[in-house]
């Protein structure tokens, strides 16, 4: 029998005044259509909010998601919070380096989790298994402003809207070696990695009818909830561009994978 697992992160409450608004209702709603729509068990998602979701809690559960992984499976995977740039070191030695995307755990002053550490779990899946990520946050547009604005935390004066993206400056720790961008780490085979903004662009949250929601995380519940049919991940992606960028969230979402990874139905069945 074929396995069916996701895990939901979404932190609100970021230590030092980055909070947000809507991130752990991202994760709910994200939760709530995969067993409503998509015909995961509830025992199957799990969920990690604000002070469960520290980096060793991440990884972790990330590793329990794919863990056992065989041909047929299907994985998913949702980060909603904040994103930054950050030094990865892959080694003890200040040579091996990088500053690169992260996401920002609710820990983040002493620890980030790396991009791809994300995408390193699509390729450590077996041929035929599949996982689609959907990460609400926003990185490398930080490292071009962080210089001018270092005291920013993401938060736009005088409205409710909020970008999920803090600057480098915020972990008041030195960047060491080269930078590497959004667009130079590309998913494996067996990866859809809908991404909330374009590189160099921020993802942003405010208000959506009940509540605050990330504005790509909130178009895209909406429309795969009203879907008769299971929808490709690249029909996702059009709904989603057709509705963003807009005056009040000037984002695009982009869709990364390969071509076989993207024409497969969201969340359902990826290439065999």
């Amino acid at each position: 029998m074929t396995a069916r697992r996701a895990l939901c992160i979404g932190i609100n409450d970021y230590p030092g005044g980055g909070s947000l608004n809507g991130a752990v209702a991202d994760a709910r709603a994200w939760a709530a259509l995969l067993t409503e729509r998509f015909g995961f068990a509830a025992g199957d998602v799990a969920l990690l909010l604000d002070r469960q979701a520290t980096a060793a809690a991440i990884r972790a559960a990330m590793a329990t998601l794919v863990q056992g992984a065989a041909a047929g499976d299907r994985f998913a995977l949702v980060l909603a919070g904040h994103g930054s740039m950050a030094t990865v070191a892959a080694g003890p030695a200040d040579a091996a380096a990088a500053v690169e995307p992260v996401f920002c755990p609710v820990d983040l002053m002493d620890h980030r989790v790396a991009l791809r550490e994300v995408l390193a779990l699509g390729a450590g899946l077996p041929r035929g298994a599949h996982i689609g990520v959907v990460v609400d946050a926003s990185f490398d547009v930080t490292i071009t402003r962080a210089a001018v604005t270092e005291d920013e935390i993401g938060v736009s004066p005088g409205s409710d809207v909020r970008r999920r993206s803090l600057f480098p400056a915020a972990f008041r720790a030195p960047m060491r070696g080269p930078v590497v961008p959004t667009e130079a780490l590309v998913p494996p085979a067996g990866m859809a990695l809908l991404m909330a903004a374009r590189p160099h662009q921020c993802a942003h949250e405010g208000f959506f009818r009940r509540g605050y929601r990330g504005a790509c995380s909130w178009h895209a519940t909406e429309w795969l909830r009203v879907q008769r049919q299971p929808p490709s991940w690249r029909a996702l992606a059009a709904a989603l561009q057709a509705q963003l960028p807009s005056p009040t969230y000037p984002q695009q979402p982009v869709l990364l994978g390969r071509a076989a990874d993207l024409a497969a139905p969201v969340f359902f069945a990826g290439p065999g």
